[in-house]
């Protein structure tokens, strides 16, 4: 059974409250990207993603005390870093994965724009089989800045009931954060709802972040009209989790 939101018509923001979108696709381990530098795939994604950067990732095992012989650091694959002219959007590519990060998401119609760009490189110069994740994922920070909100009630009004009941009454007042997890599942796909909120520097914020995604042997010739319906099922995830008022704060209008 798909999972259900109510539908809506889509409502462009000017100011979308948006960390990042990411998407990711997971496939089967390419030795070639991780023996050879990737210039076929540079030179397809270049104008739009001019920048360049190699990543080695180190991640620390820490030794069981009294055996300090199990102490070391495991090099993880090769990670290549492409770049846009602003250094806020970029293409990754690994040896098990290529994603797109965007920080300054122009919208849908953009976002799907670079994504083909990247997904039709992946295929052209490494052809993999088929993909073991995709993945798409909306990070929603609501701020006093981008909201207006002067006071951490009124932000938190913002937000549905049902998600902020436990904030509610002057027992929390001193809560700094909290946070919320809802899994729902419609095999072999899953979305999962993270919100909460969090205080920094005496600064209000509200997370409402979506991730959506599939896991199995997927058709990679699927995987953009995949990453369609992904949208489609957070965009409706998120109206319901705020409401039309909230959303003229981010310069959207509903009729």
């Amino acid at each position: 059974m798909p999972i259900q939101f109510p539908e809506v018509e889509e409502v462009r923001l000017d100011r979308p409250p948006l960390d990042e979108v990411v998407c990711q696709v997971r496939f089967p381990s390419i030795l070639r990207i991780a023996q050879e530098e990737p210039a076929a795939f540079q030179d397809l994604i270049r104008k739009r993603f001019p920048g360049f950067e190699k990543q080695h990732s180190f991640q620390l095992k820490l030794s069981m005390p009294g055996n300090p012989a199990d102490a070391s650091a495991e090099v993880r694959p090769i990670t290549y870093l492409f770049t846009d002219g602003q250094g806020q959007n970029q293409a990754v590519l690994s040896p098990s994965f290529y994603a797109l990060s965007i920080k300054r998401y122009g919208g849908w119609q953009v976002f799907l724009k670079d994504l083909e760009l990247v997904h039709s490189a992946v295929m052209e110069v490494y052809e993999p089989a088929y993909a073991t994740r995709v993945g798409l994922r909306y990070i929603n920070r609501m701020t006093p800045e981008n909201t207006g909100a002067t006071t951490r009630k009124e932000l938190i009004e913002l937000v549905r009931a049902e998600l902020t009941s436990t904030l509610q009454g002057q027992i929390w007042e001193n809560v700094e954060g909290t946070l919320g997890i809802a899994s729902f599942v419609a095999p072999p796909a899953q979305l999962n709802l993270r919100y909460g909120l969090d205080t920094d520097d005496s600064t209000w914020s509200f997370l409402l972040d979506l991730d959506y995604f599939e896991e199995g042997q997927i058709d990679l010739a699927d995987a953009l009209a995949r990453c369609e319906q992904y949208h489609e099922t957070i965009y409706r995830a998120f109206r319901w989790m705020v409401n039309d008022e909230t959303l003229g704060r981010f310069g959207g209008g509903v009729i």
